[in-house]
């Protein structure tokens, strides 16, 4: 048991591990090799995919956090596209709608446009902020309106299609990018 469990650790270390370093995961997976299952085998793979987990989160923390602000963001975006679509006589729902909509695509074709390997990511990130968003807008701001929790799920299938569509177009040219 032990030792499968440190052959996990060491697997998903060599995942995740940049590839310039290939190499020292793989002398860490034979010096495991040669230890007896126990303790000592289960902290050296958790020191070996601790490590590889810090590297992994370098190289990726720019991503993250720019996904995250940017899917927060993505919000207050549309309300401003909302508002505009108003000012051109457009009603409060399609205003909403089609402003909150267009961002999705956008923001999720973007991310998955920069790391293509990502797009899932993306994908289930958008609809679930969207969510955090209407229970900002709605609890904290609107003095705590009881709304069925039907609105929410229906609220992060309407991003959800337009975030599908998105991270599919991204990750099509993400992938042309990087082969060209």
């Amino acid at each position: 048991m032990t030792r499968r469990f440190a052959d996990l650790l060491l697997n998903l270390a060599a995942r995740i591990v940049p590839a310039w370093r290939r190499p020292w995961i793989e002398a860490l997976r034979g010096e495991a090799a040669t230890l007896e299952a126990g303790p000592a085998l289960l902290r050296w793979a958790t020191g070996g995919f601790l490590i590889a987990f810090g590297w992994w989160a370098r190289r990726e923390a720019i991503f993250l956090v720019s996904l995250v602000v940017a899917l927060y963001a993505q919000m207050w975006i549309a309300g401003y596209g909302m508002e505009f679509a108003q000012a051109l006589g457009a009603d409060f729902f399609d205003a909403a709608s089609g402003s909150r909509n267009i961002t999705a695509f956008l923001l999720s074709a973007a991310f998955a446009a920069w790391r293509p390997r990502r797009a899932v990511l993306v994908f289930l990130l958008t609809p679930w902020t969207g969510w955090w968003f209407l229970l900002d807008a709605f609890f904290d701001r609107a003095g705590r309106l009881p709304i069925p929790w039907t609105f929410y799920v229906e609220s992060a299938v309407s991003f959800g299609w337009a975030a599908a569509i998105g991270v599919a177009v991204g990750a099509l040219l993400g992938r042309r990018r990087a082969k060209a």
